[in-house]
């Protein structure tokens, strides 16, 4: 973009967030993790790996939040040498709903997922967006 462009709309994480596009689940478990960035997950991604609604097992969002944390940093380390190309993560999760239904699987699933850099704001922070593959 060049000084004579002028941008007419922008779109940006934190309004994605502030609509409920998006979800900016426990920041302060975030920046424990490392993370220097805010750490944003679209709604379907946040509800496929994170939401934890069951009451039949011994896991809570937190928990969940942080296996993806901790997943997305273990496949930077080996990710291809473009900063600015979304990367594929995997991580295993016991399903919350089957269907749209509570399941009450207790075996493991693999969620793959992709992070990406985006802007976070209007002031032009950058932040990692965690999503499913195939969302923009």
């Amino acid at each position: 973009m060049t000084e004579s462009e002028n941008v007419i709309f922008a779109y940006t994480a934190a309004d994605a967030v502030a609509d409920g596009n998006s979800a900016r689940p426990f920041p302060e478990l975030a920046e424990e993790a490392g993370y220097n960035l805010p750490v944003i997950l679209t709604r379907a991604a946040y509800a496929d790996v994170i939401e934890w609604t069951r009451t039949d097992a011994p896991q809570d969002e937190t928990g969940r939040f942080w296996d993806v944390l901790t997943m997305a940093r273990r496949a930077a380390q080996h990710a291809a040498a473009d900063p600015g190309a979304p990367f594929p993560f995997q991580v295993l999760r016991l399903p919350n709903t089957v269907n749209g239904k509570h399941s009450r699987a207790e075996i493991p699933r693999l969620a793959v997922l992709t992070v990406r850099v985006e802007i976070y704001d209007r002031d032009m922070t950058p932040c990692l967006v965690i999503a499913l593959p195939g969302e923009d």
